[in-house]
């Protein structure tokens, strides 16, 4: 059975977003542009979940919030608050009205889906006894390997930032990291080789980047890594960086023989005109050489 979120925003844009990131994360979707269609639709067919903006039209959002909570037939059902990354107030009065938890804006791809993921698990261990629909303990939300994200979540965030980007005129940047060798390391080192590698490199891009970028295994020794909000130059400073990481001993002297060898490329939108996410990752690949 399909989990049912009711995701609200009062901005076509945001909603149509938010919408879409939830539908292919695999949830059924319903949308309100405002407090008040939130409510309606509530009343109508109970969510599993809701997900709404801090600063809906109409009915505001701690509004709905209080009625939902003060509602026997309605307070089970997990809110989410999405709120600017600055405004501390709203998400302590958020917390403290009875949100199961928020989320910052503008949404993130792999954070909407940890959040998600969490609630709805808390919900479903109160509710002993009963099968859980959302439980999706069997899709991990990192690469168990590498302890990056996936490659599932690598297109989803991809897609979503360059649809953002493209609204906003924000420059998005993409990062591959590549094993050229990977074959060769396979056979010769075999798959306690592999392993190691992997870990190795999954430590080395978490180090290199921000919090507000993204890391994933795209391949069986392959990465990508997204900077949202990212121009050429800020690129450049992050493929040095990584560079840099990849030439430490923890990467290189391993004992693996023989040495993983390692490409890194980059391209950057709009800077070189691309049409979607797919031809800037395709465009990032050819570089890596």
């Amino acid at each position: 059975m399909a989990v049912i979120v009711l995701v609200a925003d009062g901005d076509p844009f945001e909603l149509s977003q938010l919408s879409e990131l939830c539908g292919m994360l695999g949830y059924e979707v319903v949308t309100a542009a405002d407090g008040g269609a939130v409510l309606d639709a509530m009343a109508r067919d109970r969510p599993d979940l809701l997900v709404m903006d801090g600063a809906l039209p109409g009915t505001s959002a701690l509004s709905v919030l209080e009625v939902v909570k003060a509602d026997r037939a309605l307070s089970a059902i997990p809110v989410l608050l999405a709120v600017p990354a600055d405004d501390h107030a709203l998400r302590r009065n958020a917390l403290e009205r009875g949100a199961s938890d928020y989320i910052t804006k503008p949404y993130r791809a792999i954070e909407l889906h940890e959040r998600l993921r969490n609630v709805l698990r808390l919900r479903a261990a109160r509710e002993s006894g009963r099968p859980s629909p959302w439980d999706d303990t069997r899709r991990p939300s990192t690469d168990p390997e590498s302890g990056v994200g996936t490659p599932e979540q690598f297109y989803v965030s991809l897609d979503y930032e360059f649809t953002r980007s493209v609204r906003y005129r924000h420059a998005i940047s993409c990062v591959a990291v590549r094993c050229t060798n990977q074959n060769e390391l396979s056979e010769r080192g075999g798959t306690e080789a592999t392993k190691a590698v992997l870990v190795a490199l999954g430590v080395a891009l978490r180090a290199s980047v921000r919090g507000v970028d993204y890391v994933f295994r795209t391949g069986p020794l392959d990465f990508a890594v997204v900077l949202p909000e990212t121009p050429g130059e800020g690129c450049t400073t992050v493929v040095e960086r990584i560079r840099a990481r990849l030439q430490e001993p923890s990467v290189m002297d391993m004992g693996i023989e023989p040495a993983p060898r390692l490409a890194v490329g980059a391209a950057t939108h709009p800077d070189h005109e691309r049409p979607n996410g797919e031809a800037l990752w395709r465009a990032a690949l050819a570089n890596a050489k």
